[in-house]
């Protein structure tokens, strides 16, 4: 991971640069937030504190995945301007609609998210817990399948290795490295 990562920034292309970072911050921040933060909190803080603590942390983490969307969608306006789609060969073209399928679904899914944490953060206020963890539980689920389709954005491109400014770095496919 170490030695793709300095073969990525070897080619120094800013855009590729901000967007592997943005996606790893918001991704892999959500990952260690929910494997070993919230398991850790909940053991030191009562379930109030925590939730405010959580509500936090998650506005701030869905801010990031926005600007590593963003990104995202820049870098692939950029891909479809130095390589038309009509001109990929049948494996790129498949990548690349897999890849546009899932930033489309990672797209609506954060969108989705982010007025769920509207209206979560609107029923604390107004009624409490009482009726709260259903909406949370699909907040949960929500956020567990968007973490699936990040996977297949990423596995199907995310970082190209056909992409010549890849090329022009060294940079192999995930699945080769």
């Amino acid at each position: 991971m170490i030695a793709w990562l300095g073969r990525m920034l070897s080619g120094w292309n800013p855009l590729r640069i901000a967007l592997g970072m943005s996606w790893m911050t918001w991704v892999g921040g959500f990952v260690f937030y929910g494997a070993v933060v919230l398991p850790l909190l909940h053991q030191v803080v009562d379930s109030p504190t925590g939730g405010r603590v959580t509500r936090n942390v998650t506005h701030a983490l869905n801010a990031i995945g926005g600007l590593a969307l963003g990104l995202a969608w820049l870098d692939q306006a950029r891909r479809d301007w130095r390589t038309p789609p009509d001109r990929l060969d049948r494996p790129r073209a498949t990548a690349r609609w897999r890849r546009l399928a899932a930033l489309r679904v990672s797209t609506l899914l954060l969108a989705a998210l982010g007025m769920l944490h509207a209206v979560m953060d609107r029923h604390l206020v107004e009624f409490g817990l009482t009726g709260f963890y259903p909406l949370h539980r699909v907040y949960v689920w929500l956020s567990t399948l968007h973490w699936f389709v990040n996977l297949v954005w990423l596995g199907n491109g995310g970082v190209d290795p056909d992409d010549p400014s890849c090329q022009e770095a060294g940079v192999e496919s995930i699945s080769r490295v």
